[in-house]
């Protein structure tokens, strides 16, 4: 992955991280303006024959997590920000990712379960997202 991926990809998770944890929401203002960098520095980088690629990756995750949305599993942030993720990583790259988030956010959701004893409150998901997302950068998997 390229340096100014790895940078902007990071600068989009930190964001998402803070705003979730502080206000319960991952803001559209902020997930738009990385999505089209992100975007932009791939096409850039693999030229338009990238372009279905993206698109297939952003709406595969919106088709396989809709249904954790509608049940209340998942804030809209949350799909968001992984379809935002998504755009900065190859599609094998994308995979090892979201198997590593889902077995993150198990996790989280266990350690939280134990502390609260109830999910009433919701979970703050950017946070194992954005761990899986930058072990894998970081070259942990």
């Amino acid at each position: 992955m390229h340096f100014l991926n790895r940078v902007l990809l990071t600068v989009l998770l930190g964001g998402a991280v803070c705003t979730d944890l502080k206000s319960g929401r991952i803001y559209n203002a902020w997930l738009i303006p990385w999505t089209v960098s992100g975007a932009v520095l791939r096409l850039i980088k693999d030229g338009l024959p990238a372009l279905p690629v993206l698109l297939l990756l952003m709406f595969l995750t919106l088709l396989f997590l809709f249904p954790f949305y509608r049940t209340g599993g998942l804030g809209a942030g949350d799909v968001k920000l992984l379809m935002a993720v998504s755009v900065f990583l190859s599609p094998a790259e994308y995979a090892s990712c979201l198997m590593a988030i889902l077995l993150l956010s198990l996790l989280y959701a266990l350690i939280i379960l134990a502390v609260r004893k109830d999910f009433h409150q919701g979970l703050h998901l950017a946070l194992p997202i954005a761990a899986g997302v930058l072990l894998h950068v970081g070259g942990v998997f």
